[in-house]
């Protein structure tokens, strides 16, 4: 974090909700702790945002409050994002021949908010904009990978008719995409083909969306799936930045 160009004691009060989005329940003890910060200044802090309403403080154990709930719902992620992704979208395609999309879950099911048709004249297309199953996307498993184990348990269950791999083979895929930071798929079926996506992240590391390609089976050489897992990527660290996303945060 650029600290020199950042007002301090806003960066210390949006790292404390950031803190409290991935811990509930924390004291002012623990908070400094994590934190790095005095006691007293982490006291200072939190008090100032439980005045706002924007933690809870219960018992002297801090929690999100419903002032970073109404601050939330006012973020559409559908809306605010199609316009940023389809530059970004029209370069992958432009560059790499190849369909591009970036999706989003809303609840429990996947939303693309941005398609760009490849410029070959077989491509891939999407039959939906709305995927019931988000397993059914590249983007959407990588979704998942970086989802709550909750929610991963939610998906898994509601589809658990067509899931086409066991429940623990794709909690193990989870893990592996997290590891990797990103996904690839070859299907081999009839009308096969090959997709790759990464994560969009933002201040936090925070994935918000997922963005990838894909083409047809029979195009997809090692050479061209390694162009396209590379161009992809650039993009997506290219547009995370902009969602405020920092390499070098020490989360990531």
């Amino acid at each position: 974090m650029e600290k020199g160009k950042n007002i301090q004691c806003l960066d210390r009060a949006l790292d404390l909700l950031e803190l409290l989005a991935e811990e509930h329940n924390l004291g002012a003890t623990d908070i400094s702790k994590k934190m790095g910060l005095h006691v007293a200044t982490a006291h200072n802090i939190v008090r100032t945002l439980a005045a706002r309403g924007y933690v809870l403080n219960l018992d002297g154990k801090y929690s999100l409050g419903p002032g970073a709930a109404l601050l939330a719902r006012g973020w559409n992620p559908v809306t605010s994002l199609a316009d940023v992704v389809d530059s970004h979208l029209k370069n992958i395609s432009q560059n790499t021949g190849e369909a591009a999309s970036a999706t989003v879950l809303l609840g429990n099911e996947a939303h693309l908010i941005g398609f760009c048709a490849g410029t070959q004249e077989i491509t891939i297309h999407f039959p939906s904009w709305h995927w019931p199953n988000p397993l059914g996307l590249a983007t959407g498993k990588v979704l998942l990978a970086y989802s709550g184990k909750s929610l991963q348990e939610e998906v898994l269950e509601k589809n658990k008719q067509h899931l086409g791999q066991s429940p623990e083979e794709l909690k193990t895929l989870f893990s592996a995409i997290k590891d990797a930071g990103y996904y690839e798929r070859i299907s081999d079926s009839e009308n096969g083909q090959y997709a790759v996506a990464f994560p969009l992240k933002t201040a936090g590391n925070r994935v918000v969306a997922a963005m990838g390609a894909s083409c047809p089976l029979f195009r997809a050489t090692t050479e061209h799936r390694k162009f396209m897992r590379e161009f992809v990527q650039v993009e997506a660290q290219t547009l995370s930045s902009k969602l405020g996303w920092k390499p070098n945060h020490p989360t990531n």
